[in-house]
This record gives C-alpha cells, sequence and structure tokens, in this order.
C-alpha cells in the first residue's frame, strides 16, 4: 500500500472529513511532515474515527486553537 504525503495535519484532517462525507474511509497509511512518528494508519470506522479524534487535536494544535492552560479550582483561592 502506498503511503500518502502531508505536509500539515490540518491537510490530513481536512482529507478524512473529506473522506468521512463521501464514505470513503478505506484502509490509509499517511504521513505527515515526515518526521519521526508522523505515520498513522487505519483498517476500518473504528481505527478511523479513533485516528480523527487524534489528527483533529494535533491540526488544532498545529494551528494555536488549542490551549493547554490549566486554572486552579476555586480560582486559586484557598477554601479556609
Amino acid at each position: 500500500m502506498a503511503c500518502e504525503t502531508f505536509s500539515t495535519w490540518t491537510a490530513l484532517y481536512e482529507k478524512m472529513l473529506d473522506d468521512l462525507a463521501s464514505g470513503d474511509s478505506k484502509v490509509l497509511e499517511a504521513s505527515v511532515g515526515g518526521g519521526a512518528g508522523s505515520t498513522i494508519k487505519y483498517h476500518d470506522m473504528d481505527s478511523f474515527m479513533r485516528v480523527l479524534n487524534a489528527v483533529e487535536f494535533r491540526a488544532k494544535k498545529e494551528t494555536g486553537a488549542v490551549s493547554f492552560r490549566s486554572y486552579a479550582k476555586q480560582g486559586g483561592q484557598s477554601s479556609t
């Protein structure tokens, strides 16, 4: 199977959304940016949906749409 290569997680995410909308969620192996650990593969609808969620997170992270800031419970105030 040939590996499709994408330059960004956003590009892969958009392709996967298009595939989902068209019902074309066939077996796929994809590489993003060519770095280590950037190859993904899915083979059925369950794995497609798991990969889609992970790719969505990475695409949002890539575009700055995800914040990793945590907030203290009770506004950081002591409850005494």
